[in-house]
């Protein structure tokens, strides 16, 4: 991204697929035949940025009348860096950062009426200072959006669509009402506040839905449903009749109880994507995730009982996370396991602009900052105090070899037998010699 292989490498029809593809659909005469004067690319991810780079070249080298802008996760995340590498703006006019919906509006009135967009908020131009003035909008008004309008994208062909039924992502709310996790990759700093679209209008929205894309299946990508919100809806789809199969995710809120769940098995909620991230209760206080073993046990099993598949995140090589901290953890999903439908693996990686990568040494890591790739996603780093990345593979390997053999959880004795046998050079043997 900040190479000087960048310029060449978009432009090369040889090695660069996007670019490919952009050609073999003819995507230039497109927006030709259809008149198009804006386009805007939304670039959740790094994986998408090149992509993003290579068509906002392919067009501002062959219809340079058209405005580009970028938006999205990536392009907040990395805003200074975008910033400070003027030469990207080739690519691109502008740039929207965090929530875009009326940035997006007031720029375009602003297209039109030819007047200067650039001192607009969450609006990036080439030249823009970022520090020191009170810059980016405060975020939007939940309930001032409409419904979201999927028209034109091929919904036949998206993952669970089947037989004209769409699956569709949608919003209840934005932000966190927790918003203390250290390690958010989601909501990078500053985070949003907290907002909830009223229960009314998530009826009327879902309604809308139904008869204009034929939804069934929805997933909702609030980054944590709260309780409150998850009972309010789920009464209320009950009451309007509604048939919709839906999924969310959530935090293991001590607010979450057999009827919440009961109401929400009953509105046709089939899954919840908990984040549990780790077992241990000195862990979760460290990270201030808030999570208490107890309270998620019973909150797994309520879920279960209701017929709500549930779905834990764990994270292990957290900062400061010990290798008996992380037996606790695969303890507790081996314990656990009929009341878990599924536990997604993650090894911690350091990322970008959150509380650790702020505060690296109060969380007992050590990292450079490398001002020569500053659009890295995955920084390498020092767990001072806690296991190493190599370990952390490993012990996983070990949980699925447990998980798969049926054995039974590991005892405090095992733990202390053990660990003189996990090292680098026999890890890898552990699943053989023990199970």
């Amino acid at each position: 991204m900040s190479s000087k292989i960048l310029e060449p490498y978009l432009k090369d029809e040889k090695e660069n697929t996007f670019l490919q593809f952009y050609l073999k659909e003819k995507s230039i005469n497109f927006f030709r035949d259809n008149k198009i004067d804006f386009l805007g690319i939304s670039v959740l991810a790094p994986s998408q940025a090149i992509a993003a780079l290579t068509l906002g070249n392919l067009v501002k080298e062959n219809c340079p009348d058209i405005h580009v802008n970028i938006g999205g996760q990536w392009p907040t995340l990395y805003r200074e860096a975008i910033a400070r590498q003027k030469n990207l703006f080739r690519y691109f006019d502008s740039m929207i950062v965090f929530e875009g919906e009326i940035p997006l509006w007031r720029l375009v009135k602003a297209l039109m009426s030819k007047k200067n967009y650039c001192s607009l908020p969450n609006v990036i131009c080439p030249g823009t200072k970022l520090r020191g003035q009170p810059f980016f909008f405060e975020g939007e008004n939940m309930d001032a959006l409409p419904c979201p309008d999927f028209a034109g994208l091929p919904l036949d062909q998206y993952d669970k669509s089947r037989n004209g039924q769409a699956n569709l992502t949608y919003e209840m709310s934005r932000g966190c009402y927790w918003s203390k996790c250290t390690y958010c990759v989601d909501l990078p700093l500053p985070k949003p506040r907290y907002r909830r679209k009223s229960t009314q209008l998530i009826i009327r929205d879902i309604k809308e839905l139904q008869k204009k894309h034929n939804a069934r299946n929805l997933i909702m990508g609030d980054p944590s449903v709260s309780p409150l919100q998850l009972l309010e809806v789920s009464r209320a789809i009950i009451k309007n009749k509604i048939k919709i199969n839906w999924w969310c995710f959530a935090r293991l809120d001590p607010g979450f109880n057999k009827e919440v769940f009961q109401a929400a098995a009953r509105a046709g909620l089939n899954k919840i994507n908990f984040g549990f991230e780790s077992a241990s209760e000195k862990v979760c206080n460290r990270l201030d995730k808030g999570n208490v073993t107890a309270r998620s046990m019973r909150v797994i099993k309520d879920c279960t009982a209701a017929g709500i598949m549930v779905s834990l995140q764990t994270m292990m090589g957290l900062p400061g996370e010990t290798m008996d901290e992380v037996l606790k953890t695969i303890d507790f999903l081996l314990e656990n396991k009929r009341n878990i439908a599924e536990a997604g693996f993650n090894a911690y990686y350091l990322t970008p602009e959150n509380f650790i990568y702020r505060a690296p040494q109060k969380y007992g890591i050590k990292f450079k900052k490398n001002t020569d790739m500053p659009f890295r996603s995955f920084i390498p780093f020092e767990n001072k105090q806690g296991m190493s990345q190599f370990e952390t593979l490993q012990l996983w390997k070990v949980y699925e070899g447990l998980l798969h053999r049926g054995v039974a959880p590991i005892k405090k004795r095992q733990v202390r037998k053990r660990k003189r046998f996990l090292t680098p050079r026999l890890l890898g043997e552990s699943v053989t010699m023990f199970f």
